[in-house]
């Protein structure tokens, strides 16, 4: 198998997304909806890939493979347990020689890596139910942030939006702003879950098209937090950092 030409096949063939970029992704059983416009003949090759990889890494790590902007690249993950786990770059460039170099992988050693993150993962967690929280308020968020939650409130109003949720991603520095039917509540508890243990402030949840009040707001934020794993409860709360800290200390 050639990779390079493998590479340009993909690039002239796969459907571009929303933003008018070209690129194909596949793991151990899932690929990207940009691989179904491949033609037959690439799939195939890309399905060869697939199976040599699904046979050259152990059924407990998973791992994807992406093509784009002409080249290829993969990631690696390993999960013990529904909180815990850990992802890195595959131990293999994906060339010529990826076959034999995963051949010579010790997944063994990279299993108890994984495993010995995990392990500080959870007595992190275990400190942290001792540290005070530090997760973002809502009144200091919408007090920094009152033109994007006016803008956001107005959307919800035209839309006549039932429920919603405004968050600030600070990595990107950009807001997210999310509308949903009424059916589909658990749905934005999950994602405010998410951006949660992300550490993003919630500006604003709505409920019933209203602005739910800020005291209400901060009430239901510590309901959804005490749903989740201890990891991610720790990581809400903003102790997680300095329980991992503590740990390594």
């Amino acid at each position: 198998m050639n990779i390079e030409t493998l590479i340009k096949k993909v690039e002239r063939e796969a459907k571009p997304d929303q933003f008018d970029e070209t690129w194909v992704s596949f793991s151990r059983e899932d690929a990207s909806d940009s691989y179904s416009s491949l033609r037959r003949s690439t799939r195939d090759e890309l399905e060869k890939m697939r199976a040599q990889l699904n046979r050259l890494i152990p059924n407990d790590f998973d791992y994807h493979v992406f093509i784009e902007d002409g080249s290829i690249s993969g990631s690696l993950e390993y999960s013990d347990g529904p909180d815990s786990g850990g992802g890195m770059g595959l131990p293999a460039e994906l060339d010529g020689n990826y076959v034999q170099d995963l051949k010579k992988v010790n997944w063994e050693d990279l299993r108890a890596f994984f495993i010995q993150g995990a392990n500080l993962h959870d007595n992190a967690a275990a400190i942290a139910k001792n540290l005070p929280s530090k997760m973002p308020s809502t009144a200091a968020a919408q007090l920094f942030h009152a033109e994007a939650l006016e803008s956001f409130m107005s959307e919800i109003k035209n839309d006549n939006a039932i429920l919603g949720v405004l968050a600030y991603d600070d990595t990107a520095d950009s807001y997210i702003a999310s509308a949903y039917a009424e059916n589909e509540r658990e749905t934005m508890d999950a994602d405010i879950c998410d951006m949660l243990t992300f550490g993003f402030p919630i500006i604003a949840i709505v409920e019933n098209g209203e602005l739910l009040r800020v005291d209400a707001t901060e009430k239901l934020k510590h309901e959804l937090v005490d749903r989740l794993e201890p990891v991610s409860r720790a990581k809400a709360l903003g102790q997680f950092e300095q329980a991992m800290n503590m740990t390594m200390s």
